[in-house]
């Protein structure tokens, strides 16, 4: 979803929610603190999704430092620019984007490649960072 916000939109099955936990969840049911504050009468599973408002939901516990950083680091945006009273919403940024895609557990897909390279055509990459994040 962050992807459409800064490039163009795609047809998409659900939202990707990538997440810290403050404390290490358990390692056999990393997601169980989600599932605990998300009763399954309001929320249902749908095989690895949580239908939210209708939406079918992925949530994704941060699989590397890199991921983790990229939510840490997320832009926080209108939901609509327009609308002084519109709720914000947190995407990670373009450069964290380039950066898990191109990183060795980002798998890098024709799609994402040429996303990378509109992001960078529109200027919104920092080659800088996003060098020091795939050397480290």
């Amino acid at each position: 979803m962050a992807a459409t916000v800064w490039d163009e939109a795609t047809a998409t099955q659900d939202l990707d929610v990538v997440v810290v936990f403050r404390d290490e969840p358990p390692a056999l049911d990393p997601l169980r603190p989600i599932l605990d504050r998300l009763p399954e009468e309001q929320f249902p599973r749908r095989g690895e999704h949580i239908e939210i408002a209708g939406v079918p939901v992925q949530f994704l516990p941060a699989w590397t430092h890199l991921a983790a950083e990229a939510v840490r680091r997320a832009a926080e945006l209108a939901y609509d620019p327009d609308d002084a009273s519109s709720p914000s919403l947190r995407v990670i940024a373009p450069t964290y984007l380039a950066a898990m895609w191109q990183s060795d557990r980002g798998a890098l897909t024709p799609r994402r490649s040429e996303r990378i390279a509109r992001l960078r055509e529109a200027g919104l990459l920092d080659e800088d960072l996003l060098k020091r994040l795939l050397s480290g």
